[in-house]
């Protein structure tokens, strides 16, 4: 019997943290890592007596974002190339802190890859992309309404640099070093920031 009560008032807890959290990330809370080019300005949200992170542009990285997305749908570099880009002037192009030391990384694929594919770019704040370290359906996320905070990259070149990204097919790009493009994903980007 006392399992039961346990089990339930676990049950009851979660569904109710979960529908909390849900209510702050669609009011535009950031409640993860603060991503590159972002930095956290505290705000008390309504009925709450405690502070929650917004997301402000960050000025000294902010100005990057825009260049990975340039790089990628005019220049067509690959991911491998835009990390060894960022890595050859660090001073120009500041590297991302590690969430866990707080000391800067290097540039790899893979922070690249996020950079391309995160929706808080365009100035919405998600929750639920990954589960246990996996990635979760982009039907599963929990996503809060238009301008949560500032993009910094337009909605167009957000959906054009993540197709590039999909299930290759398609025609190949002059040094796009050996990557498949969508037809559909060869645009300019017109983000702030590209030429």
């Amino acid at each position: 019997m006392r399992a039961r009560v346990i089990d339930d008032y676990h049950a009851m807890t979660s569904r109710w943290a979960r529908e909390r959290i849900i209510k702050l990330v669609r009011a535009g809370y950031h409640l993860g890592t603060v991503p590159y080019g972002y930095r956290a300005m505290r705000a008390i949200p309504a009925g709450s007596i405690r502070t929650l992170p917004r997301l402000v542009p960050d000025p000294a990285t902010a100005p990057v974002v825009p260049l990975i997305y340039c790089w990628r749908l005019d220049e067509r570099l690959s991911l491998t190339g835009i990390a060894d880009r960022l890595n050859a002037d660090p001073t120009r192009y500041p590297r991302p802190v590690h969430a866990a030391t707080g000391h800067p990384r290097p540039w790899t694929p893979k922070i690249v890859r996020n950079i391309l594919t995160n929706p808080v770019y365009i100035g919405r704040t998600v929750w639920g992309r990954t589960r246990a370290g996996r990635p979760v359906p982009a039907q599963q996320w929990i996503i809060s309404g238009p301008r949560a905070h500032r993009a910094l990259v337009d909605d167009r070149a957000f959906e054009h640099a993540a197709a590039t990204l999909a299930k290759p097919r398609g025609r190949r790009s002059a040094g796009a070093g050996g990557v498949t493009f969508p037809k559909t994903a060869i645009r300019r980007c017109t983000s702030p920031g590209c030429s």
